[in-house]
């Protein structure tokens, strides 16, 4: 498969994660102006057309009057197989829901729940071509039900909103970043709250738990970055300074955050509680529309990868220029070794998030900016649908359009083949120069 559109649908789509599968979900809307554009949750799932693969809406959650900004999923640790929790941020409430899945073929029915609307028959199914055997496609699809589990109060001033959210890996726990500054941490469990800080001096724009959750990070448009203990509720550290430093400069600011797993190493295994942060860096000022392909401007977003320390904090390990562009979205793969990014002119690129090295760029993928990432693991399933490819990215924005971008193995041959000619261009030159020595000392 190579990277293309999979989907169109009729309203703006800002949010979208994957679902362990190949599955993934999505979310926005119109928001709470009556202009006819709902505001609605969305499960697809990846199927192959004929020669080509799409996305086919499987159900569909409505969220009354206000459009999903910022949403999470844990697919992990849950209580029962094929349920999710899902968390979403609609005004000034945090809303946890538990999705159960019902596989395609199977003989539960799971009444959906009130807001929950099935797939209407797509204009794929609509346009086959005459002749062939009409099937139904919903046969082939698995189906969701919503559960609410509880509805966060974030604050009881209206003008106070949600404008981040993060579940943990096993779901236990959920972080809220708010308008005002604050962040916010509950226990989903016993849903009270473990902690609330003052944290920043503007909109938290990001955050995100640890895979062990012992660590809450959080990032603010005012330029802030921070560390929080889960256990202790205390800040560990504010990573803003340790940046401003290491780049030797203040005119950047921290716009995105995730954490991942550390790879599997000699020494160390592959566990929770080795974890690494990836965060986004663009100017506090925007470059001029024109110096976007100029390549002596000192003005740029970066990416920086941070690691464990011995004091419990993250120390900066490396940082990556990206290009000139602005970086509007980020995503780690499930297992660390992949990240993506979004770009405010609609352009999407994967990385090897070892070394922060660019595997792969897909130029105006959307023709404007892209609004979530997010990575599909690699499974049977989507390895048939999308062939032997390294890394699988799925992107959305305020268009309607959902992109999968392809990352193709590297040729590996190439190199073994480039190392073996030059151990034989070695050798003949060295059995040369003996032959060509026998022969002098003949003489």
């Amino acid at each position: 498969m190579d990277s293309s559109k999979v989907c169109k649908l009729n309203f703006p789509l800002y949010c979208c994660e994957c679902l362990g599968d190949e599955s993934f979900v999505v979310a926005g809307g119109g928001g709470a102006a009556k202009t006819g554009v709902r505001n609605c949750i969305q499960i697809l799932q990846l199927q192959k057309d004929q020669k080509y693969v799409v996305a086919n809406p499987i159900d569909e959650f409505d969220t009354g009057a206000y459009a999903v900004m910022k949403m999470a999923v844990s697919i992990e640790g849950q209580a029962a197989e094929n349920v999710f929790m899902l968390a979403t941020a609609l005004g000034n409430k945090c809303v946890l829901y538990s999705v159960t899945k019902t596989k395609a073929g199977s003989n539960k029915s799971t009444a959906p729940t009130e807001g929950v609307k099935k797939r209407k028959k797509s204009e794929s199914d609509s346009n086959r071509k005459s002749g062939a055997e009409e099937v139904d496609s919903s046969s082939c699809l698995d189906h969701h039900s919503f559960q609410l589990v509880h509805n966060f109060t974030i604050s009881n001033e209206e003008k106070i909103s949600q404008t981040s959210v993060a579940l943990s890996r096993e779901g236990h726990l959920l972080v809220a970043g708010l308008s005002n500054g604050h962040i916010k941490l509950w226990n989903t469990r016993n849903l009270s709250l473990i902690f609330e800080h003052n944290g920043h001096k503007n909109d938290v724009t990001d955050v995100d738990i640890s895979p062990d959750g012992s660590t809450v990070v959080s990032v603010s448009r005012d330029g802030t970055a921070c560390l929080w203990s889960v256990e202790q509720g205390h800040k560990i550290n504010d990573l803003h300074s340790t940046w401003n430093m290491a780049a030797v400069t203040r005119t950047y600011k921290f716009r995105n955050c995730k954490f991942s797993f550390s790879p599997a190493t000699r020494d160390h295994k592959k566990s929770p509680s080795r974890f690494s942060l990836f965060t986004t860096h663009e100017p506090l000022k925007r470059p001029p529309r024109n110096a976007r392909h100029c390549t002596t401007t000192k003005t740029g977003s970066y990416i920086t990868k941070w690691v464990q320390d011995d004091k419990g904090g993250m120390r900066l390990q490396m940082y990556q220029k990206t290009g000139i562009e602005t970086i509007s979205a980020l995503a780690v793969s499930r297992d660390g070794s992949y990240l993506s990014l979004g770009f405010m002119d609609g352009s999407v690129e994967i990385y090897i998030a070892f070394r922060l090295q660019l595997a792969h760029r897909i130029p105006a993928a959307h023709s404007i900016f892209v609004t979530a990432v997010s990575l599909l693991d690699d499974t049977d399933k989507i390895h048939q649908l999308t062939g032997d490819c390294d890394a699988r990215c799925v992107s959305v924005s305020a268009n309607g359009f959902c992109h999968v971008a392809t990352l193709k193995p590297r040729a590996m041959c190439t190199i073994w083949f480039i190392i073996l000619v030059c151990i034989l261009l070695i050798g003949g030159f060295a059995i040369g120069l003996y032959i060509s020595e026998s022969s002098i000392y003949q003489l």
